[in-house]
């Protein structure tokens, strides 16, 4: 997906969450730039250790968000509601894999099907 587009829509769910505009879709594009870049080194390995990087990513983007949110004053949400957002993101990630890859039909690239800007050859 395009940067511009991840960033669009993200934007577009902070205002329709009434979030800080711009904070949590600003996260959402460093947290998938950084799984993009290492997107040719996890190809090879299990899913579940692709699966504890997503959790890994998603869990530092949330506590970005709170320390930012902390650090300029802004009322946050209850703990609970936030940690239960996290947790069922991170359950929807195999299930959402799973209808895109065999519902859909989308896999993962071969080594040296892609060039280095990631379009297929």
């Amino acid at each position: 997906m395009p940067v511009g587009l991840i960033a669009a829509v993200m934007l577009a769910a902070d205002f329709l969450f009434m979030r800080p505009p711009g904070l949590w879709a600003a996260l959402v594009v460093l947290g998938t730039e950084f799984l993009r870049v290492r997107e040719q080194g996890l190809r090879d390995l299990p899913f579940f250790v692709e699966w504890g990087l997503v959790a890994g990513v998603l869990l530092a983007m949330t506590l970005a968000e709170a320390a930012t949110l902390l650090v300029f004053v802004v009322d946050q949400p209850s703990l609970g509601l936030t940690l239960i957002q996290l947790i069922m993101t991170i359950l929807a990630y195999p299930l959402v894999v799973g209808v895109t890859a065999f519902g859909m039909g989308l896999r993962r690239a071969a080594p040296g099907e892609v060039d280095d800007m990631g379009h297929r050859l």
